[in-house]
């Protein structure tokens, strides 16, 4: 018997020995998560054989596990050949235990047990909305969307939110960050999400600097905030050739400091109207949206979409947002006016 009981442990353990765990406890398993996980072969091989030990027979396990019969055998075949040991006997009725079977069996059903309660546990700790939640945003987004996030810590107290700010495409396959914010109208990489919104721009200018260029009838005589060499974009390329190079008045590398420059006065910029449309010292100088808008994508990645935390924030954000969504498609203007359109020889987009 204690030869049988060699085995058996030998047909369970084996990469890892977990006997000294079950031999000296009846109580829920104290080893490492990790060390189980590293079972997982071990631990299907228990599934079969536990199905067969209880059905009696190969198709009723088949059945109960969702499989081919033949699957079942020949699992049930690798794991007696790696070990040499034979755990079930042919009758014509179906199988019988052989006496390492039953060894076998009885410390199966502490491995299920285990399992189970593993399981529960680790789904437990998930459902209650805990842990870290890294968020990619850009920095013209920080001002906007700082009261939703702490509304959504109020809404999940365990849920510890860290804000990562980037004006270039976070990498999400790389986990950079678990949800990113990203503002464009290329369809993103194989990532889970959707376009939840499009982000309008318009043309913004403060009102002090209309104050002191009321005569100008042009667009393209206004003094213009463009962006810097590190970004290449539609924009940038409307820019090169509609508005002369003596009118752009600074060029920015952020969103951000797009923004303090047009409310400082320095010129006319394309801001998205989520932002322009929410301050009252500016004003769009057209009232259109410009043809510059682009999507907006709630994104994270595939293998985190299921995770509690993580579609819990992916859905605060999403309808949090949604309350927004006129400002953010252009459609309320908010404390900023549009003054009367410029005759502009030349539209802008």
């Amino acid at each position: 018997m204690r030869r049988n009981h060699a085995i058996a442990w030998a047909l369970i353990a084996c990469p890892i020995t977990l006997s000294d765990a079950y031999i000296h406890r009846k109580s829920p398993i104290k080893h490492p998560i990790g060390a189980i996980i590293i079972q997982a072969m071990i631990w299907d091989d228990v599934r079969y054989f536990l199905a067969v030990a209880r059905e009696g027979s190969i198709r009723r396990a088949a059945v109960a596990l969702g499989v081919n019969h033949s699957t079942v055998s020949r699992r049930i075949r690798q794991l007696e050949g790696r070990y040499g040991a034979r755990l079930f006997d042919p009758l014509p009725s179906g199988f019988s235990l052989t006496p390492v079977g039953e060894d076998v069996l009885e410390l199966a059903r502490d491995i299920e047990l285990d399992m189970s309660m593993l399981a529960e546990r680790m789904a437990g700790r998930d459902v209650e909305i805990s842990g870290s939640v890294r968020i990619s945003i850009g920095d013209n987004f920080v001002p906007k969307l700082a009261p939703l996030l702490a509304r959504m810590r109020a809404t999940y107290p365990g849920m510890q939110i860290q804000v990562a700010v980037s004006n270039h495409v976070t990498d999400l396959v790389n986990r950079e960050a678990d949800i990113a914010l990203r503002v464009s109208n290329l369809e993103p990489e194989p990532m889970a999400g959707q376009r939840i919104a499009t982000m309008a721009m318009a043309a913004y200018a403060s009102r002090r600097y209309l104050a002191r260029n009321r005569g100008l009838l042009e667009l393209s005589a206004f003094d213009w905030i463009g962006w810097d060499e590190s970004w290449t974009n539609e924009h940038t390329r409307w820019m090169q050739q509609a508005i002369p190079k003596q009118n752009i008045s600074c060029r920015v590398n952020s969103p951000a400091a797009m923004y303090e420059m047009t409310r400082a006065g320095a010129g006319v910029a394309h801001l998205l109207c989520y932002v322009g449309d929410a301050d009252a010292d500016l004003v769009r100088i057209i009232p259109e949206v410009s043809e510059f808008s682009a999507g907006l994508w709630l994104l994270t990645h595939p293998e985190l979409r299921n995770t509690a935390r993580i579609r819990a924030a992916m859905e605060f954000i999403e309808q949090d947002l949604a309350k927004e969504i006129d400002r953010i498609e252009g459609r309320s203007p908010g404390p900023a006016r549009s003054r009367p359109a410029p005759d502009p020889h030349m539209p802008i987009r």
